[in-house]
């Protein structure tokens, strides 16, 4: 699958969050293959391809990353996963597990 390049909502502004989400996309990387389905159809693309050597982690190839403090908790990208890997968790929780500020996400 091709990655769009050139569409007109493209050339939008980033702006702030409206509101925070109530739940944030987690992947997990030992059941992602790196398949880049989330990161095509993602519309804030918040989720980006990681190296599993250069995150530290044993064996060849990547998986793909959710950034946090970008994702607005649309779920797009956990009905777009074909391997299952994609689970929404509810933002406290994230920000419990990852020790960030109450409120951040």
């Amino acid at each position: 699958m091709e990655r769009i390049t050139e569409h007109p909502w493209l050339n939008r502004k980033l702006v702030p969050k409206k509101k925070r989400p109530r739940s944030i996309a987690i992947i997990n990387p030992d059941m992602c293959t790196g398949c880049n389905m989330c990161i095509e159809f993602c519309p804030t693309d918040c989720i980006e391809e990681v190296d599993v050597q250069a995150a530290g982690l044993d064996g060849i190839g990547h998986f793909c990353e959710v950034r946090l403090e970008d994702c607005i908790g649309c779920i797009q990208c956990v009905r777009e996963c074909p391997w299952d890997a994609i689970e929404m968790v509810p933002t406290d929780e994230v920000e419990q597990a990852y020790e960030i500020p109450a409120g951040t996400l």
